[in-house]
């Protein structure tokens, strides 16, 4: 069994070993950067794959039966442990390792620091782009109960039920700046930037530091935790971090493009 969050150094060591016939290297980074020069042996993923694209919130849980479609096509078999990255600090990474969660697939790491990590830690990448062969595709359903869903949050507010958290940027949680219809957040949502957990180079902190952290945030909270930001990246990123700790959280996939669109839905908004 791999950390959930492994180093350029780590991977590198796996791609060598002679034991590495079920690793399923996925770069989810734009289909522009790949044809560029990837990490060798890796598979193209194409994000949109991974989630619902239908209109008006593309960006929302898949069903689980394309979400099986898009396993095959990269070759996935449940006997495989996938390593994923790309070229945001592991935002899209991160939302596959949610989805694989749902599906109640756990074999999975992601590479710390994506392709800028692999680069700076002085690996080459390969411009001969692989192409796995497609695999059966899987009867999947979701299993997972790491999703929550507009009404359940709506419901939850007047008791104050669920620890929302806002992974967002500052000017984003306070209204400032805004990305649907829209500005503001869920009322009672506690911010705490997903960034928070990056050092300078963009790479994710130590498991020691990510604790403090969010066990700080929570300041003994023991109502269940619902994490949103805009568009399920870097809510998807609060849980993988979570996970990464030993801590089990929701996230709630519509996120502020669906909250922030619809107009019966409350908000709050200021600096209090």
């Amino acid at each position: 069994m791999h950390p959930l969050i492994i180093s350029a150094t780590e991977l590198n060591q796996l791609i060598d070993s002679e034991n590495n016939q079920e690793l399923l290297l996925l770069d989810l980074s734009a289909h522009e950067v790949y044809q560029q020069g990837t990490i060798p042996g890796a598979v193209y993923m194409d994000y949109a794959s991974i989630v619902a694209g239908i209109q008006p919130f593309l960006h929302k849980l898949p069903s689980a039966a394309k979400f099986a479609q898009s396993l095959a096509k990269v070759g996935y078999r449940d006997s495989m442990h996938i390593v994923a990255f790309d070229d945001e600090f592991g935002l899209k990474a991160a939302r596959l390792y949610w989805t694989l969660s749902m599906a109640g697939l756990s074999n999975f790491s992601m590479l710390n620091g994506g392709l800028g990590a692999w680069l700076e830690s002085g690996y080459q990448l390969g411009t001969d782009a692989k192409v796995s062969a497609a695999s059966t595709i899987m009867d999947l359903s979701w299993v997972g109960s790491f999703l929550a869903d507009a009404k359940q949050i709506e419901a939850s507010l007047p008791e104050q039920n669920m620890f929302i958290w806002d992974a967002r940027s500052y000017p984003e949680w306070s209204g400032e700046e805004c990305y649907a219809e829209r500005a503001g957040r869920i009322p009672g949502a506690q911010h705490l930037d997903w960034k928070s957990f990056l050092d300078e180079k963009g790479r994710i902190l130590s498991k020691e530091e990510l604790t403090k952290i969010l066990h700080n945030f929570l300041d003994g909270n023991n109502k269940e935790v619902v994490a949103y930001c805009q568009g399920h990246r870097r809510a998807a990123m609060a849980f993988l971090i979570s996970a990464y700790i030993g801590m089990t959280i929701k996230t709630y996939d519509g996120s502020w493009m669906e909250w922030g669109n619809t107009q019966s839905l409350p908000i709050e908004s200021g600096n209090d």
